[in-house]
């Protein structure tokens, strides 16, 4: 009887910890996912940054240039502040930031956009 209660208790604590270490697996993988999410949108919402950063520079600094001109010109300082923090990027990643970032900057700015004779699009 005691063997049989012994084995019980054996099987027992066998599915309880088959159980627990599928939930800590399960558990870790979790973790660790959530914890990339987080780390790729902090890195997104920096890039957004840094591209909104480098649009108000290029406007301002190179105000003398056509408009290839100052993509050209905002894509290396950008690709070099990105390169300064350590950041992957690609070239497409570059112009759609600063395409992006130049959008909400003549929207928000429409008005004295038009004023200075540059084109609404």
């Amino acid at each position: 009887m005691e063997e049989i209660l012994f084995d019980i208790l054996k099987n027992v604590l066998l599915v309880l910890s088959s159980a627990l270490a599928a939930y800590l697996a399960s558990w870790v993988k979790n973790k660790i996912g959530k914890d990339m999410v987080e780390k790729s949108e902090r890195e997104l919402q920096m890039k957004k940054d840094l591209a909104r950063i480098t649009v108000g520079f290029i406007e301002q600094s190179y105000n003398y240039l056509n408009g290839q001109d100052k993509l050209s010109a905002g894509s290396r300082w950008l690709e070099s502040r990105f390169k300064d923090l350590g950041l992957k990027y690609s070239n497409d990643e570059i112009r759609g930031l600063i395409e992006a970032a130049l959008r909400e900057f003549k929207s928000s700015y429409k008005e004295e956009w038009l004023k200075n004779g540059e084109s609404s699009e």
